[in-house]
């Protein structure tokens, strides 16, 4: 049979004035699942960018979060008058607003517009599954790039929305897959990145010409270095690459002729079995620290 609440409207009542939704537990995470048919309530379809900016944190109470259990929340151990960065929000199933983070989830009720803080120049969305809704962005007026969400980013053709903008530093949530094509090229004034353990692939020339960046760590989650990923970063030093890299394809770090220093997490011998293209040859000028720092010597 239909399910009695075929909309599934955030904040539905049953006849006695008790929520159709009940929290319950799926797959490890807590969702808002309706009584009737026991579909989760997607409130990811309703981001609302309307609420983006700086946040301050005005209450830190209990565990920093809403007390009522909800997925993807915030891990971020809230502090009062620290200021977060909000790309959007969502209304759920209870009629509760969260606002979403590079970190998470928070309820709305912790935080409040903040006073003489960055102001948010430009927004949009940057996912590359569905109707791309899956990620968003925030530019503020400090050059702080923030992209939120869960899934893979969008691959660009020279055409990031936030091209030729001054971005400076860029902030990635725990949850976001991947890192499109050409999606940082020419960030010429690109000083700093966080990219977290979630992305497990970055696109072909996502880094080119960041001719700012000076140094960079790559995640345990990648396996294959692309092409041209950091091709004509004129000013990168050093770079910190894990163990899990098997490829390194071609000008991967063309044009990097100032890198120094590579931090590699593995041994000399698993180094030399890392598919090395023969067009980054900065790599072997570079001074290769195995294990981390445990070990300094030229690659031979």
């Amino acid at each position: 049979p239909a399910c009695a609440n075929a909309s599934h409207a955030a904040g539905a009542k049953q006849n006695d004035g008790t929520s159709w939704y009940e929290t319950v537990q799926k797959n490890g995470a807590w969702v808002a699942a309706c009584k009737g048919c026991g579909a989760a309530y997607d409130y990811k379809a309703s981001l609302d960018t309307e609420d983006a900016g700086v946040y301050e944190v005005v209450d830190a109470t209990g565990d920093g979060l809403c007390s009522a259990p909800y997925k993807e929340a915030s891990t971020l151990c809230l502090v009062k008058g620290n200021k977060v960065t909000v790309t959007g929000s969502v209304t759920n199933a209870y009629g509760n607003k969260w606002m979403q983070t590079a970190d998470g989830w928070i309820y709305s009720g912790k935080l409040k517009r903040a006073e003489n803080a960055p102001t948010i120049v430009n927004s949009g969305y940057c996912g590359g599954e569905g109707d791309g809704k899956n990620l968003s962005w925030t530019l503020n007026s400090e050059g702080l790039l923030t992209i939120s969400g869960r899934g893979k980013m969008a691959d660009y053709d020279y055409s990031a929305p936030w091209k030729d903008s001054n971005v400076k530093k860029i902030s990635i949530s725990d949850g976001v897959t991947s890192i499109g094509d050409d999606a940082f090229e020419h960030c010429r004034n690109l000083v700093n990145i966080s990219i977290p353990n979630s992305v497990g692939w970055i696109g072909s020339n996502a880094f080119g010409f960041c001719e700012s960046l000076t140094d960079i760590v790559i995640p345990d989650s990648i396996f294959w270095i692309y092409e041209c990923v950091f091709q004509n970063c004129i000013n990168l030093t050093k770079i910190t690459i894990p163990a899990s890299v098997v490829l390194i394809e071609n000008y991967a770090f063309f044009g990097c002729d100032c890198l120094r220093d590579v931090y590699y997490g593995g041994s000399s011998y698993e180094w030399n079995k890392i598919n090395i293209n023969a067009t980054n040859q900065t790599l072997s000028s570079a001074t290769i620290h195995f294990n981390s720092v445990s070990e300094s010597v030229k690659k031979p």
